[in-house]
């Protein structure tokens, strides 16, 4: 995942742009269920056949898209189709677990919703995550959802926080303090 976020990206910007909250929520569902067919490489050998028509993925593909999910379908009828049909045409199945990457962060940064990380050397009580997450939303004013919590016993103390969607990274780690100590003294 990763490689193909450049040419995912305004296919989900304009699913996103196109849609109404609802209709986001049936998206999301729709582009979660192609990603995890889309890693079975069975389904992509069949897409690259030239010998299946595109047509005849499409509708085995909202054959099972109807039976999975019935209700995002129905509520996206055509625009779904149509969606199909483009990215079946363009040959661009295999970016949906991209789109779906970025089709999320669209979602997140509407709800004003910051998803962090947290490394910390020691594990982290509930309570502890729920005063870390509380202090980040205020000072960031967004609502912060703690996405993993993880013990790294080489941080020695403390904890390292990583914004999924934003370039910042609180390092609050006994090892950073110490690696800064060392710098100025050796300076």
């Amino acid at each position: 995942m990763g490689e193909f976020l450049t040419i995912a990206r305004p296919y989900a910007v304009a699913l996103f742009e196109g849609s109404q909250e609802q209709e986001c929520q049936a998206w999301e569902q729709v582009l979660q269920v192609l990603a995890t067919s889309v890693t079975d490489t069975s389904l992509l050998q069949v897409v690259a056949d030239p010998k299946v028509a595109a047509s005849a993925v499409q509708a085995a593909l909202l054959d099972a898209l109807t039976t999975l999910i019935p209700n995002p379908v129905q509520c996206l009828g055509v625009k779904l189709h149509h969606f199909l049909s483009l990215i079946l045409a363009a040959q661009r199945l295999n970016t949906v677990p991209d789109m779906l990457t970025v089709f999320q962060a669209l979602i997140a940064e509407r709800a004003r919703i910051t998803k962090v990380d947290v490394s910390s050397a020691f594990e982290l009580s509930p309570t502890q995550l729920a005063d870390l997450q509380q202090a980040l939303s205020c000072r960031w004013q967004t609502h912060v959802e703690v996405a993993s919590a993880t013990v790294d016993k080489k941080l020695i103390g403390g904890a390292v926080v990583r914004a999924r969607d934003r370039d910042l990274v609180f390092d609050g780690s006994i090892r950073n303090r110490l690696n800064r100590l060392s710098h100025s003294l050796n300076s």
